[in-house]
């Protein structure tokens, strides 16, 4: 009876929304349902064993140690779970661990509570932002920021539900208003006493930027819920002339919904009890992966994190939340075009002519699905340059609120502006029994990472420095962009944008600004329990208990999580041996924004402004705002005589063209250094049909200023076609109608080789990582003419990753595929291609669409694993 009544009290204080449903905290606590899962013994065992091990792998404790003393120690509360063990509560365990990856302010080490307690966040119904001091002029100081910050509000929920129960309190609070006081203490006061607790910021500028949301909503799946039912806040009115008023404003617990209907019932199956909103049998949850589901899911999941490393905290709880609380809130004045691939937009501040660049997170995503996103992500950064930005005065990337992303697309960047090659920098890992058994033990003893082990003197801490990204690998492109460019950052600019961002000022390519003192300083490789560590060491990782009840179709895992910063970064050029964690990226200049910039459909934007003026004021120090350059297309097609690039340059003296072994190929002065049309002439870039990389060096006054490459393809001219309907084609070996065309990271060992009257993939053991090869036949035939095309191939590629194309290229230019496979992941995705292991032994129709054609066999490769590759035995064209 006093269960039900219970339940019915808590029910009649909870508001729905579409996504969450909504109660006050202090009703929470009655329901019964701020609870977790319980685990057996030996669960608990499993969860515990896996926090010590990666514990022990954790790349950033000696940083930790530096900067913040004992208090960021994880050891006593780890020792004291395990001593005391066998009288664990699931709930001291939960949040001891909780409480552990919280106070090594770690962004990338990292524990997620189980459900149903993790389904929970207590939330205020407000939303911060730090702007410029009051009475600061021109560039504020980075200490007195950090001590004397200046907070106001910038939006409060348009959920009724939720505001409903935040009450007249809430309703009090205006925008813009500025906050003078948290519990009665100033905001740097509130933050030292809890910045242990929930905010994980690396340093002051990354902790108050993630305590400004704590302030705002307190996640239960990385922490405790507020151990208060309300928060006291005094603020100074803005509409008010400065007036000083106070509210008590209650927490308010949104829930979940979709999480809390998987963890419930499976606490209701576990445990034999019922919790209070617990659905009904007759819900179907969306869990309940099978064996086969589980097991498909962790293998996509780590070779896709095996082929591009990860630098990025998880901040998908935050952001989904966020965005239905918080929907719409003020418009920044410059609208953005989306772009080609996601996560990328751009626009220009008109009022400067300011190109503005604005990455979301480092993982963008080719919506062709072509599965090589970075590469496509940089491509059309570069068009954007040589194209709708080209006339910019400048161009700054938007990095703000940037959690990171792959490692390769900060690394692949910098190339896009700098008249000289980019040198990444690279990491080391811990060396211990848990590290060995990660990157070496049963692993490729050829692995940069199993190598360097190798290579480190036995007793070192640390091994040598490891390579992400090669020279070669990062610099495929050259400059596409001469005049001034920048980042824009924060506090919340983490991980791979923490790289970015060190990659610009390390090389002197650009100009760091900030709305804080340093970026957030996450500054390690991410690997996470489940699939990488469980896989790559299963000695000493195990799944967590309930995944596969408790990860759903749709990405939703609802079970315990662990993460850990396990290669740490260690920057070069002229922070050579500066680590990134911790310290972040400093700021060239400080821009806060100032409230005008902030307001419901702000038309100004003072931090552009002064971005933009101060970028100017370099330019003229440094020549930058003088320099242009553009020669597009980047893929040039020829057929024979001299190569001719067409151009527009600007404040460039001198061009030389090499071609791809870096020989010369001719040199050229531009007749003026005003912004003017030019032809760049030289020497052919290659004999005989293919591709080939030339390199475009440009220098001012005998002052390197540019370094451009493109890539040339020498096809036929329309008399050395061969003409189809006067004779059938086998393929034998490149001619006047026929070439082996290669990618600028595809050797000609590596490529399509001949080997005993057949032709294979490099040697035909091993093909090579990010290898490009396709054997081209051209041909001439009236529109309309039936052709039949005869493969007859043997592959052996690594399945879904690595791939054999058979394709016809129209006389447009467009590809007619002819061979299609399934993903093997059950994803359903289908491939213009084939991949794994198999034959083709088929012919197939096509019919011209014009006067010319050709026939196409391709082999692709990206970088991971490497089986022996294709064996072409025979290939036929006839009428």
């Amino acid at each position: 009876m006093l269960f039900s009544t219970l339940t019915a009290a808590v029910l009649a204080a909870t508001s729905v929304s579409a996504q969450y449903t909504y109660s006050l905290l202090s009703e929470e606590r009655k329901s019964g349902r701020l609870t977790f899962i319980p685990l057996t013994k030996d669960q608990r065992n499993v969860v515990l064993t896996n926090a010590e091990n990666i514990l022990k792998a954790w790349v950033n404790r000696d940083s930790k140690a530096l900067n913040y003393g004992e208090a960021a120690n994880p050891d006593p509360i780890i020792k004291s779970l395990r001593a005391n063990f066998d009288q664990l509560t699931d709930e001291q365990l939960q949040f001891g661990l909780v409480d552990i990856f919280n106070r090594i302010r770690d962004q990338h080490t990292r524990y997620f509570n189980l459900g149903p307690y993790r389904c929970f966040f207590a939330n205020t119904g407000l939303t911060y932002a730090f702007v410029e001091r009051t009475g600061a002029a021109g560039q504020d100081d980075a200490a007195n920021l950090a001590q004397n910050p200046t907070v106001i509000v910038t939006s409060k929920t348009t959920d009724p539900a939720l505001a409903k129960l935040l009450g007249a309190e809430f309703a009090k609070v205006e925008l813009y208003d500025e906050l003078v006081s948290v519990n009665g203490k100033t905001f740097r006061q509130w933050f030292d006493s809890v910045k242990f607790d929930g905010p994980q910021g690396a340093n002051d500028f990354g902790g108050q930027r993630t305590a400004l949301e704590y302030l705002g909503t307190v996640y239960a799946s990385i922490g405790r819920l507020p151990a208060q039912d309300s928060i006291q806040l005094t603020f100074r009115s803005r509409k008010h002339y400065g007036k000083i008023y106070s509210v008590n404003i209650p927490y308010v617990v949104a829930r979940t919904d979709t999480c809390w209907k998987v963890t419930s019932q499976l606490y209701q199956k576990v445990s034999g009890k019922t919790l209070p909103g617990t659905p009904a049998p007759s819900f179907r949850a969306t869990a309940g992966l099978t064996d086969s589901d589980v097991t498909r899911l962790r293998k996509a999941q780590l070779v896709k994190d095996q082929k591009r490393p990860r630098a990025r905290i998880d901040d998908s709880d935050k952001r989904e939340a966020q965005k239905t609380l918080f929907p719409s809130t003020a418009a920044f004045p410059l609208k953005y075009t989306e772009g080609d691939v996601t996560k990328v937009l751009w626009g220009i501040w008109t009022k400067k002519n300011l190109g503005v660049i604005r990455i979301d997170d480092f993982e963008p995503a080719d919506p062709s699905g072509s599965g090589d996103d970075v590469n496509v992500a940089i491509q059309y950064i570069r068009k954007l340059l040589a194209n709708e930005l080209k006339d910019t005065a400048a161009v700054v990337f938007d990095l703000r609120n940037n959690p990171g992303g792959y490692i390769s697309f900060a690394n692949y960047l910098p190339q896009l502006f700098r008249p000289q090659p980019f040198n990444p920098f690279g990491a080391h890992y811990l060396r211990n029994n848990v590290t060995y058994n990660i990157f070496v033990n049963g692993k490729d003893p050829s692995d940069p990472w199993a190598k360097v082990w190798s290579e480190t003197p036995a007793g070192d801490r640390y091994t040598h420095i490891a390579l992400f990204d090669t020279l070669l690998e990062s610099n495929t492109v050259g400059q596409a962009y001469l005049r001034p460019m920048a980042v824009y950052t924060d506090g919340n600019c983490y991980s791979a944008c923490d790289m970015f961002s060190a990659n610009v000022q390390d090389s002197a390519t650009g100009t760091v600004f900030g709305e804080d003192g340093n970026t957030g300083a996450g500054g390690a490789n991410i690997l996470d329990l489940d699939p990488n560590l469980i896989s790559l060491d299963p000695a000493d990782f195990k799944p967590f208990p309930y995944v596969k009840e408790l990860t759903t179709p749709t990405g939703g895992i609802y079970s315990n999580r662990l993460s850990v910063g396990i290669r740490q970064s260690v920057r070069n050029g002229r922070n050579i041996g500066r680590l990134i964690e911790d310290l972040g990226i400093k700021s060239d200049f400080i821009i806060r924004p100032r409230v005008e910039d902030l307001v419901i459909n702000a038309t100004v934007s003072s931090q552009l402004d002064r971005i933009a003026d101060k970028l100017a004021q370099i330019g003229a120090k440094n020549g930058k705002n003088n320099l242009h350059f553009v020669a597009e297309p980047y893929n040039i097609e020829v057929s024979s005589g001299d190569l001719k690039i067409n151009a527009e340059s600007a404040g460039i003296t001198d061009f030389t063209i090499y071609d791809a072994a870096g020989k010369s190929l001719g040199a050229f002065k531009p007749s003026t250094t005003t912004k003017s049309k030019i032809v760049i002439t030289s020497s052919p870039a290659r004999s005989g049909l293919g591709n080939s990389q030339i390199t475009i060096v440009g220098a001012t006054n005998g002052q390197q200023t540019l370094l451009t490459k493109r890539n040339i393809r020498v096809v036929p001219s329309a008399a050395d076609r061969q003409d189809i309907t006067k004779g059938d084609f086998t393929f034998s070996a490149p001619g006047k109608s026929v070439g082996i065309y290669n990618s600028a990271t595809t050797t000609d060992a590596s490529g399509w080789n001949n080997a005993k009257d057949k032709w294979i993939i490099g040697n035909g053991v091993q093909y090579l990582v990010n290898t490009q090869s396709a054997i081209e036949a051209f041909f001439t035939a009236p529109a309309g003419t039936k052709v039949t095309i005869t493969l007859d191939a043997d592959y052996d590629t690594e399945p879904d990753y690595d791939f054999l194309y058979l394709n016809a290229r129209n006389a447009d230019g467009s590809l007619k595929p002819f061979l299609s496979s399934t993903a093997t992941d059950g994803t359903g995705k289908v491939f213009p291609a084939v991949s794994g292991k198999g034959s083709v032994k088929q012919s197939f129709s096509y019919t011209t669409t014009g006067s010319t054609f050709s026939v196409i066999v391709q082999f692709t490769s990206d970088g991971g694993v490497n089986m022996s590759g294709v064996t072409l035995n025979k290939l036929t064209v006839s009428v």
